[in-house]
């Protein structure tokens, strides 16, 4: 019996990764009817004349409901800061879904070079009231080193997540060009990037990229969020417990 990391699901077809090698598995019939295993779980699998059966999923320290993923460090939230526009409720959900399965967000800005400067300095105000919370943020652009971003980025394993056409793949290219994955204009007529097929995969520097879909509810309850209390350094954050509240339609 061999144990490695769930990198990638195509199926039911999940390749797993060990220290010595990647092979595809395929899941025994009882742990079909037990909870589906996600990217980033940790398995047992052996072999079974020449192919690989995956046998058991290890207890996870995480699990995050959307993207479906588990066992990450932190989640960075990929927001353009123009087409399509910044939005502050887009993010805060994404920052609550993150703090709610125990994982800590971080922020990451993109296009900041398409904003005027006035328009720059209106958003970095509000992006201001994350930062005094204790959240990281970086902004990032094409030519800009990203010395920040790497930093931030080293020894963790990290799930992206944001919306289509927040330039996801883009930054993920420009921190590696070898990745050269697939990128797309933004549509004119809807105002955000066209939709590509949902991929679930870690990647070299021990990342997940996820594309979302569409925006989705929080699936907690009401009393869930108003008892929350996110704090990061010791400083509670204001703008998350309002957003769950708006959330719960409070």
């Amino acid at each position: 019996m061999e144990t490695g990391r769930i990198i990638k699901i195509i199926s039911n077809q999940y390749t797993i990764q060990t220290p010595q090698r990647t092979v595809i598995a395929i899941p025994r019939g009882k742990l079909r009817r037990e909870e589906k295993p996600v990217v980033g779980d940790i398995a047992d699998f052996e072999e079974v004349e020449g192919s690989f059966r995956l046998d058991k999923v290890h207890p996870r320290k995480n699990r995050m409901v959307r993207p479906s993923v588990a066992n990450v460090d932190q989640a960075l939230i990929v927001q353009s800061l123009k087409d399509p526009d910044f939005s502050s409720h887009l993010l805060n959900r994404l920052m609550f879904l993150a703090d709610l399965a125990g994982i800590t967000p971080a922020i990451c800005l993109t296009k900041s070079d398409a904003l005027e400067p006035e328009e720059l300095a209106k958003l970095k105000e509000i992006i201001s009231w994350y930062e005094k919370a204790g959240y990281d943020v970086v902004y990032t652009h094409p030519g800009s080193d990203n010395d920040a971003l790497r930093k931030l980025l080293e020894g963790k394993v990290t799930v992206l997540c944001g919306q289509t056409g927040a330039g996801k793949s883009s930054l993920l290219n420009r921190l590696d060009p070898t990745f050269q994955l697939h990128t797309e204009e933004i549509s004119k007529a809807l105002g955000r990037g066209r939709h590509k097929p949902d991929i679930a995969s870690f990647i070299r520097s021990r990342m997940v990229w996820w594309r979302i879909r569409r925006a989705f509810p929080l699936w907690t309850s009401p009393d869930w969020m108003w008892s929350i209390s996110i704090r990061r350094s010791g400083t509670f954050s204001p703008i998350l417990a309002s957003a769950a509240l708006r959330t719960a339609g409070i």
